[in-house]
């Protein structure tokens, strides 16, 4: 019964190098959550209970080929994409969020444009 269950596990491909886009983007602070949600995946008993508490993981509704997410961060500002075809699990995207951009424009930030707008 066990290799039963092991063998509807789908394997984990990184044919884009997610892991280590991952590794390079993701704060020291979500790099063990990331791996963490990786062993997840391969965790039979998540697969048995369809549950993924770890990742939250969903299907994106909309799409002809089954597209999954899972958060990294509790947030859900960091996230991994992942697609399911022949019975593997492919990393396809890893998606962050950007540090925060000041709105308040300063002439600074205006001051080579001014030169080129001067009349």
């Amino acid at each position: 019964m066990n290799d039963e269950i092991q063998s509807n596990v789908p394997s984990i491909v990184d044919s884009s190098g997610i892991i280590y886009r991952a590794y390079k983007a993701l704060p020291n602070e979500l790099k063990l959550r990331f791996l963490a949600i990786l062993a997840e995946l391969e965790n039979e008993h998540c697969y048995l209970k369809k549950r993924f508490p770890q990742g939250k993981l969903k299907r994106v509704l909309g799409t002809e080929i089954p597209v999954y997410t899972a958060n990294i961060d509790p947030k859900g500002e960091w996230k991994i994409y992942l697609h399911y075809a022949d019975g593997k699990l492919y990393l396809t995207d890893l998606v962050g969020s950007q540090p925060a951009v000041s709105k308040e424009i300063s002439k600074e930030n205006l001051s080579p444009v001014g030169s080129f707008n001067e009349f």
